[in-house]
């Protein structure tokens, strides 16, 4: 019988050594790519870079061009998106859960008007430690793993999370959604990604069954809130049990942007039924 790489990634989170592995991965693959990444700096000496740790962390690769590129083509298609729902004029306050290392607001706040403030909040003090000291402009803060955020009541007109719910356990994915609205103004927009079915061939077997019945998969032996706690998403999972009763404004499965292979998701916060309480996602 053969095994393949995801059956072989299982084996690795099962016996807990993942995390030496991955160190392992970084180190060859940072090797690998310094010429590239010395030519990249050189030919833009003022762009502010991330440590190839960070990037690592957070993309799971180790090239600076890709990582420029894929965050402005990812930037300037969710700005496009959100300006299809919301025009310009009534976007003030933008901000991304889960930022990083301010892959889409770096070039975001380069493609918008300094009318609109933007703020980035992350679980790793060591992303929002390097963004504050080389991303002018934009605030961030650090926000636990489990809500609140840093933001007063319906503060946002928009609010990005990029590959964060795919993170996160059924019970934090409840509490977090009725946090993202809580802080998104009536009407306002949430643009959120999920492992889909392009990921189908990266589960086991009896996992697949379980996609295909439209029921989440999670895979919870890493730390969660971390890359190897993932979390995979049937479209039907998200429509009937993470957004019930939420207008889907858009769905949009890979390709819609470079180096992004997950769902697009755009919902606006309001309810389709009336009668459906709020209550139940505070």
């Amino acid at each position: 019988m053969l095994i393949n790489r995801h059956q072989i990634l299982w084996f690795l989170r099962k016996l807990r050594l993942l995390a030496a592995v991955d160190r392992v991965a970084f180190l060859i693959r940072a090797a690998c790519a310094q010429f590239e990444n010395r030519a990249f700096h050189q030919a833009h000496p003022d762009r502010p870079l991330p440590p190839l740790s960070l990037i690592y962390g957070a993309s799971h690769h180790t090239r600076y061009t890709r990582y420029a590129e894929s965050g402005e083509d990812q930037a300037a298609r969710f700005k496009a998106l959100l300006e299809e729902h919301c025009p310009l004029h009534a976007l003030h306050h933008i901000g991304e859960w889960g930022c990083g290392t301010g892959l889409l607001l770096e070039p975001l706040r380069r493609f918008y008007p300094p009318t609109i403030q933007l703020f980035g909040t992350d679980l790793d003090p060591h992303c929002i430690n390097w963004c504050q000291a080389h991303l002018p402009g934009i605030q961030f803060q650090t926000h636990a793993l489990t809500p609140p955020l840093p933001f007063a009541d319906a503060f946002l007109d928009a609010l990005i999370a990029r590959s964060i719910f795919t993170h996160l356990s059924a019970a934090q994915q409840e509490m977090w959604m009725g946090e993202v609205l809580r802080v998104l103004r009536p009407g306002g927009l949430l643009l959120f990604t999920t492992l889909g079915e392009s990921y189908r061939s990266h589960l086991l077997p009896a996992e697949r069954s379980r996609f295909a019945d439209g029921r989440l998969i999670v895979r919870s032996e890493a730390h969660e809130g971390s890359k190897s706690f993932s979390a995979f998403h049937p479209p039907a999972f998200v429509r009937n049990q993470l957004l019930p009763g939420r207008p889907i404004l858009a769905f949009l499965p890979p390709p819609l942007c470079r180096g992004l292979h997950q769902d697009v998701w755009l919902v606006r916060n309001d309810f389709i039924n009336p009668q459906t309480p709020a209550a139940s996602y505070a």
